[in-house]
């Protein structure tokens, strides 16, 4: 007998019983199996239990990223901040972390919020070396700058800013127009 067969006949209530068993109760395969017999007199075997819960896993990630997806689009939409977004992420990821380290939940799931945690940092350092290039390079731009003060002092108001315009094309070149903008705010 095929798990969908046993799943289909159940009750719509009797669907989602089950999968508060579980999924929320967190129950496992034994005590799920006993519960059907002796609750519904309904007979699965623990790999058909297991298969029903990849099934109903699968189901849930399916609608979990269909709104995810949702919610980037709309986002992208949005005129956003990128820097307050990425804390807010960095606050419901830590928050995250810490409410399942202290459910002392599966060590796979904490391995993986970990890891994205650390990418996280990985590209705040990221972020912060590149803010310390832009400077070097300003600061470099500025002594050149210092060394051509006396011609600059000779040059009318119109070659300055062709000049000045000319700097920041190239500073969007290097960096690009978002980044030089996120890393100036």
């Amino acid at each position: 007998m095929r798990c969908d067969a046993t799943w289909n006949g159940l009750t719509k209530e009797q669907q989602q019983t089950l999968e508060e068993w579980l999924f929320f109760e967190h129950a496992g395969y034994v005590k799920v199996r006993e519960r059907l017999q002796k609750e519904w007199g309904v007979a699965m075997s623990i790999s058909m239990i297991c298969r029903v819960r990849k099934r109903l896993e699968l189901e849930r990630l399916g609608d979990e990223l269909s709104g995810q997806q949702a919610l980037a689009a709309r986002v992208g939409k949005a005129k956003t901040n990128v820097a307050s977004l990425r804390t807010s992420a960095w606050t419901v990821i830590g928050g995250r972390l810490l409410e399942k380290a202290v459910a002392n939940v599966e060590t796979k799931e904490l391995h993986h919020l970990g890891w994205l945690m650390a990418g996280m940092e990985q590209r705040e350092i990221e972020l912060k070396r590149l803010a310390l290039a832009r400077d070097k390079f300003e600061f470099r731009a500025a002594s050149a700058a210092l060394k051509e003060l006396p011609r600059v002092a000779k040059m009318s108001p119109e070659e300055v800013e062709r000049e000045e315009a000319q700097l920041q094309t190239l500073k969007e070149r290097l960096f690009g127009k978002d980044l030089l903008a996120e890393v100036e705010e």
